[in-house]
């Protein structure tokens, strides 16, 4: 929402100057926010990830329930406070771009701003944005994180093999842990 803000201020002071020099300033600014959004939905998973303790499930649990949570208040922002949306798309292009005059509004010049907003929110949302994305699937969860490097590194059984290997009163050669079969090893065990 901060950041939707920010952009909303970036885009209106100096939006009507970069327009005439930089044609696709509109897009620019939704490419970054919609971008920013997904940014924004993985670092949430990755804190999701990190509070759960590093069990994927219950974070992907949890971000499966705060989207629905978020869907539900954005249900009720469209259901009671949005109107009647124009025919056109110059609302659209006039928050993207700052230039809210001769957008062929009239008097609606004034609440329209407050009412994009609304929409912005709904339509930024990371879940929306990335439920139409086939490379949402990627970014959430095919992306190896460098917690997840870390846990999988601490977690390689070097230090069970050592034993296993030093315990023995075989020679090593004969140890089933000097093939470096986990079935071997436990096999010789039982």
């Amino acid at each position: 929402m901060v950041i939707l803000i920010v952009l909303f201020l970036t885009s209106l002071f100096l939006g009507p100057m970069l327009n005439n020099c930089c044609g696709k300033f509109g897009a620019t600014m939704a490419a970054i926010a919609h971008g920013l959004s997904v940014v924004g939905l993985v670092g949430f998973f990755e804190l999701l990830w990190f509070l759960e303790v590093w069990q994927a499930s219950h974070a992907v649990l949890g971000v499966v329930a705060t989207c629905f949570i978020q869907r539900f208040f954005y249900k009720f922002f469209i259901a009671f406070f949005l109107s009647r949306e124009f025919k056109h798309d110059e609302i659209n292009r006039a928050w993207w771009t700052g230039v809210w005059y001769n957008r062929g509004l009239g008097s609606h010049v004034v609440s329209q701003p407050a009412r994009e907003f609304v929409v912005k929110l709904v339509e930024v949302r990371p879940s929306l944005f990335l439920r139409h994305s086939r490379s949402s699937t990627v970014l959430t969860l095919g992306c190896p994180s460098r917690p997840a490097v870390l846990r999988w590194v601490s977690s390689r059984p070097t230090s069970s093999s050592a034993t296993c290997c030093s315990s023995s009163s075989r020679s090593p050669s004969a140890s089933p842990c000097a093939s470096g079969s986990p079935s071997v090893a436990l096999s010789a065990r039982e």
